[in-house]
């Protein structure tokens, strides 16, 4: 892969910087130090692995690298492989957003990012060698170890097919991606088979399988069933006659019931009459006072004349109303009658008027005359209505009689025919269930411990089934554990390319007058020197520690097919060494180990080397400029707003 252009927002000290390296292989960026050059290489770092200088392996603590009063940062790198031109945004926020990452693809809008993405993260441990000089150095063993044997494993490796059909039962299919890197497989096979194995020795060694409950002697549970099934039955044939002689009683005395109330009802109604003859023998008179009241009712034609007599004279006043009434209705006195057209005498009018008024007046007095004569007779009335009430309530009486007669014809008759009451003996049921139920209970205190012994033996039947089941699984782990343990597949795949994966690297480590030896278990990485100094890695001095990590880190992105390196940290290689390092790192690319070397150099010089495919820059206060060959100069971070957000949508 090569580096074509890297953008970078708020990234330490840089506000808004754009470095265009083109097609250029060798990229060198010059500065002072604290200038941004460092800066650069982080960031790339940062963008293509989720770590670099000065944070853990995860990249943790990220927001250190956003510039000072800057919620996010924004790094954009355009990263050219053998077809696409792919663009790697990521978003390094200080807020709960976290780190944002995306890959899109410039040249194919039907690209897909996972390929890349995926090899970003499996490369992930070569990508931070060979973007972040000594990093390989600053290693522990075990991630130095890790990362020489992927390197050394092919990328590919057929499984036995047997072997991965274990790891998918033990483990669930799918669990381990046998497809993938090998190493990688091995190690996430190893992990998840060891816990996997811990879980069920534990479960082995914790098990526990009950004691069995020894038989009575001379018991026979299915015979004593069969026998508890007949009894159960017979008792539930005896239950269901009983509920059958049950419902037929209850039958018969809901009928006697219905033929009683109706009975009940016809008394009811009997009972009503005789309250009411009751009530109406109150209006019967004795004899005595019947006399007495004939005697009265004798001077009632004297009350029913005195009765005419008084309408009489009502009809007459009516009559002397009526006509004054029309005397008044006349015209004044001296007018013409416009009924019969007459002149009225104004002295006739006044005799009639007075006349008529001495008769009026004359009738009302013999009307109160007529009236007090009816009061003085109103005993004769009443003692007319006392007598037809007596002789009506006889009337009545003798009704009602007639009709208490017809009603207890009725209630004899339905007396008669309300049936007698039966009395149902249910103790012989009862008693034949009671005995079935004893028989049932005896038998059941019989067959209980024997059911709970052959319960226990199907429970211990089955525990030691489960039992097996775990043994076998744990032989099962045991042996992939093995197999997959630093002396099983992981042993014999290292030896088998560990020798060619060696000579990889010596084949570049050659042209920087270095050798290795590698051994992965035990693991050991020594260093032979141009002096033939043999060193172990970790015993190397200052300069030859940079001089060998940038050689390390040239055959690291060759062997894992990287294609680039970002050398930095050589300020303190001597003057005279850094043209060896710069021929060497040329030559490299010349020789076609790389595509590309980013190199970062302490230095202030705007001499151009004659070099093919070089790109020189100046960083100066976090601003990036490129240097060139007339003598001008190209400013890369002074840039119109629009020309950024055309080449960089994703930045800020």
């Amino acid at each position: 892969m090569r580096l074509t252009k890297l953008h970078l927002v708020n990234f330490r000290v840089h506000a808004d910087t754009v470095m265009d390296c083109g097609n250029s292989s060798y990229v060198v960026v010059r500065g002072k130090n604290f200038a941004g050059k460092s800066s650069i290489g982080q960031a790339l770092s940062m963008c293509l692995t989720p770590s670099t200088t000065g944070l853990d392996a995860q990249g943790r603590g990220f927001t250190s690298k956003i510039k000072r009063g800057a919620s996010k940062a924004v790094i954009t790198a355009d990263i050219q492989t053998k077809r696409y031109l792919v663009r790697r945004v990521v978003t390094l926020n200080a807020g709960s957003a976290g780190r944002i990452q995306q890959s899109a693809c410039v040249n194919d809008p039907d690209w897909s990012p996972i390929p890349f993405d995926r090899k970003l993260e499996t490369s992930k441990a070569a990508l931070t060698v060979a973007l972040n000089t000594d990093a390989f150095l600053r290693m522990d063993e075990k991630d130095q170890k890790n990362l020489l044997a992927g390197l050394a494993l092919p990328d590919h490796y057929d499984f036995d097919k047997d072997i991965v059909a274990e790891v998918d039962e033990v483990l669930g299919e799918g669990a381990v991606n046998f497809d993938g890197e090998p190493f990688y497989a091995i190690q996430q096979a190893y992990k998840f088979l060891f816990q996997e194995r811990q879980v069920i020795n534990r479960q082995v060694r914790d098990f526990m399988i009950p004691d069995p409950i020894p038989m009575p002697a001379g018991a026979n549970s299915q015979e004593l069933q069969d026998q508890l099934t007949a009894l159960r039955v017979s008792r539930r044939e005896k239950q269901q006659e009983r509920d059958r002689a049950v419902a037929e009683a209850g039958r018969a005395e809901i009928g006697r019931t219905q033929a009683k109330a109706k009975a009940q009802t016809v008394q009811y109604q009997i009972d009503d009459e005789e309250h009411r003859k009751q009530s109406i023998e109150a209006f019967l008179l004795p004899d005595e006072s019947m006399v007495a009241l004939q005697k009265v009712v004798l001077r009632r034609g004297e009350l029913d004349e005195a009765l005419a007599e008084k309408q009489q004279i009502e009809e007459v006043i009516d009559d002397y109303l009526r006509r004054l009434g029309r005397l008044d209705d006349m015209p004044e006195a001296g007018k013409d009658c416009p009924t019969c057209g007459q002149f009225i005498d104004p002295q006739k009018l006044e005799q009639a008027v007075a006349g008529l008024t001495a008769e009026l007046h004359e009738a009302k007095n013999r009307n109160q005359t007529a009236h007090q004569k009816i009061m003085a007779l109103r005993d004769v009335q009443e003692a007319v209505e006392a007598i037809e009430r007596h002789d009506g309530a006889l009337r009545e009486l003798a009704a009602i009689a007639n009709r208490v007669e017809e009603k207890r014809a009725v209630l004899a008759a339905q007396m008669a025919a309300v049936p007698e009451a039966v009395l149902f003996d249910f103790q012989p049921y009862d008693r034949s269930i009671a005995e079935y139920d004893a028989e049932i209970e005896k038998l059941s205190a019989e067959l209980r411990p024997l059911i709970v012994a052959e319960e226990r033996r199907k429970e211990v039947a089955v525990r030691v089934e489960q039992l097996t089941a775990l043994k076998v699984k744990a032989a099962s782990l045991d042996r992939l554990v093995k197999y997959f343990g630093k002396d099983g597949i992981k042993a014999k795949l290292i030896g088998e390319y560990i020798g060619g994966f060696e000579a990889k690297l010596n084949e570049v480590l050659g042209a920087w007058n270095y050798s290795c030896a590698v051994s992965i278990d035990p693991y050991t990485f020594d260093v032979t020197n141009a002096r033939g100094d043999v060193i172990p890695t970790r015993e190397l001095s200052g300069a030859e520690r940079i001089m060998f990590s940038s050689a390390l880190q040239c055959a690291v992105s060759w062997t894992a097919n990287i294609g680039l390196v970002v050398i930095d940290e050589i300020a303190t290689l001597l003057p005279e060494l850094r043209p060896t390092l710069n021929r060497r790192l040329h030559e490299m690319i010349r020789q076609h180990y790389l595509e590309q070397v980013i190199l970062l150099v302490s230095d202030v010089s705007e001499q151009i080397p004659d070099l093919e495919d070089a790109a020189i820059f100046m960083v100066e206060n976090g601003e990036v400029r490129k240097l060139c060959h007339d003598g001008r100069r190209t400013t890369m971070s002074v840039r119109s707003v629009e020309e950024v957000r055309r080449s960089y949508p994703n930045a800020v």
